[in-house]
């Protein structure tokens, strides 16, 4: 069958439940996501990376937290975090 990539872009934190670092940091995206009105064309989401083994070997996570921007059939990792969060992403995946 065909695959058609969605038009809905997804920001997604790779995470473990027990890092102090991601949970900090979550806290802190989440605070500027309430602030940030473009915010909104966004949907989030958190995957716990030791709950879902399969998610992880697919993204290929070799780190955490690692934050990602999916756009239909490109993946954008975000590669750094700031006290206040500025979307810098680099590293254009299809």
């Amino acid at each position: 069958p065909y695959y058609k990539p969605s038009q809905q872009k997804w920001f997604v934190v790779f995470h473990i439940d027990t890092c102090a670092f991601c949970k900090q940091a979550i806290k802190v995206l989440n605070e500027q996501v309430l602030k940030d009105s473009r915010a909104q064309k966004y949907n989030f989401g958190y995957i716990d990376c030791n709950a879902n083994i399969w998610n992880t070997m697919r993204f290929n996570i070799t780190r955490i937290p690692y934050m990602v921007l999916i756009e239909g059939n490109y993946m954008y990792e975000f590669k750094s975090m700031v006290s206040n969060i500025s979307l810098n992403f680099s590293h254009k995946y299809s």
